[in-house]
Parts: C-alpha cells; structure tokens; sequence
C-alpha cells in the first residue's frame, strides 16, 4: 500500500482510499501491449498512470486502451490535443472494435530520449453501468531532433462495458510500434465502493 491522502486534514495518511494494485512494464523493446489482470472490485474508481516513451516513432503516436478484451463495441471518445508548434487539434470518435484514446507518447528517436506521462481516471468501475473517463497527457523533447516532440492531450468518453473491469490492456494507436524497455503502467484503486 502507497498512502491516501486525508482531505479533512489536508496530511497524508495510510488507508484503503487510494491503493497500489498493479503494475506492467515492457521487458524488451519488442513489447506492443502492457496489461493488468485480475483487478479486484474492492475500490470505486480507478487510476492507471503511463510513463514511458514509443519504440521506432519518428515523432509521436497516441496511448490507447481497451478493457476486458471487449472489441466488438464502441468506445467514445473526445479530446483535443496539440504537438510541437502545431495549434491545437480536436476530435470525437465511436471507435468500434478499437481502443479508447487516453494519451501522446513521444518516439526514442530524440537525444536524449524524452519520457511521456499519462493519467487517466475510470469512475464507477465496478458498477452494473456503462463507465465514464477523463484522462490528461504531456511529454516534452527537442524539435530540433524529433518533429512535433512535445504535446498535450485532454480526452474523456465512454467505456463499452456495464460489467466490472477486471482487464486493462494498453498499446499504441499505430499497432506496428512497440514501447521501449521500462516503458510502465501501474494501476491504483480509489475511493469506498457503494
């Protein structure tokens, strides 16, 4: 267990509200998919974070996820996004049989390499409904070796799924890439279930 933070005291506290349950980390850099299995449904919402950069990208690619192996429905989404000295992007999606967007992973062809971060909540995980997320992305690097080295990225949407989540698996959008080695998820449990 890491810590939770007490919002009546403002300190930080060890408790049950926010939990380390898992990591995945790429072994190689032949690695294409991070997953978590066997979640349980002890929390009510949960937080999975990346930290990591894409193998062979000339610039950047998107971080995407499904749940539950489910590839037969629709994943909505929206975000708006911006990269290097491009202006802001937007965009909204019924992904069917694809994954949901939830971050921008920068390439390892930059010196040094630059490491990208992503956060994404899922509210209600473990509840007979459909499960909404936000989710928010920053990597930073030099344009003068990798074209559209840095971005920012803010999506939210739809999660095609009314059973609980026990399976998380996350990969990049272009599905010929893979992450380098240490590239990492790890998946947190957070507030009282009802």
């Amino acid at each position: 267990m890491l810590f939770s933070i007490s919002w009546i005291t403002g300190g930080i506290m060890a408790g049950p509200g926010y939990t380390f349950i898992d990591e995945a980390e790429a072994a190689s850099s032949s690695t294409s998919v991070l997953e978590i299995t066997g979640i349980p449904d002890t929390y009510r919402h949960l937080e999975l974070i990346f930290a990591g950069v894409g193998e062979s990208i000339s610039s950047y690619s998107f971080l995407t996820m499904r749940v539950n192996d489910v590839a037969s429905a629709y994943y909505e989404n929206g975000g708006v996004w911006s990269s290097g000295a491009t202006t802001a992007g937007q965009g909204t999606g019924n992904n069917n049989g694809t994954y949901a967007y939830w971050g921008y992973v920068n390439g390892i062809n930059s010196s040094p390499k630059q490491i990208s971060h992503a956060l994404m909540n899922i509210y209600g995980y473990n509840m007979s409904l459909q499960k909404t997320h936000t989710a928010c992305s920053g990597a930073s690097g030099t344009t003068s070796s990798v074209s559209n080295a840095y971005g920012v990225s803010n999506w939210g949407g739809v999660l095609p799924v009314t059973a609980a989540i026990n399976k998380i698996t996350v990969k990049l959008e272009n599905g010929s890439y893979n992450f380098t080695e240490g590239s990492s998820i790890r998946l947190f449990g957070w507030g009282i279930p009802e």
